[in-house]
């Protein structure tokens, strides 16, 4: 693992564990650690300023988020997971569940305010070009964890939260694809038309939809790249 991955790091201050797993976090997430890659403990706590013990405890926290692969022999380093083909379809199987039922939950509850956010966020993402897949990645992210926080539960909140950490480099050729884009961007107006109207049918049924269009689409991508 590279240590200018993480960048030009200050030294941490106490709970240096729950920095430590943040930093790389995020770091995986945004694919400066990319998947099977290996990431070495004494690189990262020079880097970061701290001992290899708060390294070791966030990488635990990591990888009961699966986000890496720790193995047991201590001696052996962590590594990035690669997510296997059928995972990825399973996590976009899995939030069509959740999001459908927080999506009914808020339509029961949602205000003009939040209204006006997930418009905006509709009208950010079409203006985005496809191109820039890093924007649209980030856009998509905030429209969901909107409505995900909306439903005012904590526990629903970081059960979506933890589905939505896909390492970028699993949504890289999916936003690149201008038909991806659109089909998404129809999907969010489509919620929020249900949202505005305060229909919890109409938002349950619109979130489901749009979810399970994006793990048709994972779906047909794997085999793609699986026969190429």
């Amino acid at each position: 693992m590279p240590v200018k991955a993480i960048g030009d790091a200050q030294p941490l201050l106490p709970r240096a564990n729950i920095a430590v797993a943040e930093i790389v976090r995020q770091s995986i997430l945004v694919g400066d650690i990319k998947p099977g890659e290996r990431i070495k403990e004494e690189d990262l706590a020079e880097a970061l300023g701290v001992s290899r013990t708060p390294v070791r405890e966030a990488l635990l926290v990591l990888a009961a988020e699966r986000l890496v692969d720790l193995p047991r022999n201590r001696g052996a380093r962590a590594t990035v997971r690669t997510l296997e083909e059928d995972e990825l379809a399973t996590i976009y199987d899995i939030r069509a569940l959740l999001e459908a039922y927080g999506a009914g939950r808020v339509a029961e509850r949602i205000d003009d305010e939040l209204v006006s956010e997930l418009e905006d966020s509709c009208e950010r993402l079409a203006a985005t070009a496809t191109g820039d897949v890093a924007a649209l990645v980030d856009e998509n992210t905030r429209f969901h964890r909107l409505i995900s926080d909306a439903a005012d539960s904590e526990r629903f909140s970081f059960l979506v939260g933890t589905l939505l950490q896909v390492p970028f480099a699993y949504k890289v050729a999916s936003w690149a694809d201008e038909s991806f884009h659109r089909m998404a961007l129809n999907g969010h107006l489509k919620v929020v038309r249900a949202l505005r109207a305060r229909d919890r049918e109409a938002a349950t049924q619109a979130m489901r939809q749009h979810l399970e269009e994006v793990s048709a689409y994972a779906r047909h991508q794997q085999r793609t790249e699986a026969s190429t």
